[in-house]
């Protein structure tokens, strides 16, 4: 009898996992008009593999919390931009980990409105049919912005990119 409640239960695991799943469908919050906030990337700071293994969004506003933001990404150590935190905040979006290739992160765009700074942040999963690498990726896209004094937000979209 336990032998067939367990081919039961797995049959409607099974045949959940075969339906489209939430994730494949894009997903959008929209960002509020506003006046648009300029982005700056930072160089080697958009990468598919970091140390940051969960799903997070930081806005870094001091060199401490910076060297713990970038030890994390790269180790303890590395060689990180200078920023100055009296003038500029930086932007972190971490995807947390995955486990293939394929997946991808983007501080896409920022505006300002009346009460606070809307931030955008795009996270890409690979479509049915994409081949990708076979190992664990942590993807993150950081950003340096003018320093705020207005809160900051972040609005989610999900895209799918789909490969034929």
């Amino acid at each position: 009898m336990n032998t067939l409640r367990t081919l039961a239960v797995g049959a409607v695991v099974l045949a959940a996992a075969c339906t489209s799943s939430p994730s494949a469908v894009p997903s959008r919050t929209e960002i509020p008009a506003g006046t648009p906030v300029a982005l700056a990337e930072l160089g080697g700071y958009s990468r598919f593999q970091s140390g940051i293994g969960e799903t997070s969004r930081m806005v870094v506003a001091g060199d401490s919390a910076w060297n713990s933001v970038t030890g994390r990404i790269y180790g303890q150590g590395a060689a990180r931009p200078s920023i100055d935190f009296t003038t500029e905040t930086v932007i972190v979006a971490a995807m947390g980990s995955r486990p293939t290739g394929g997946y991808g992160i983007t501080v896409e765009r920022a505006v300002r409105t009346e009460g606070e700074i809307v931030v955008e942040v795009v996270e890409t999963s690979p479509g049915r049919g994409c081949m990708t690498t076979q190992a664990l990726t942590a993807p993150v896209h950081a950003v340096r912005i003018a320093r705020q004094t207005l809160p900051i937000r972040f609005v989610e979209r999900k895209t799918v990119r789909e490969c034929n």
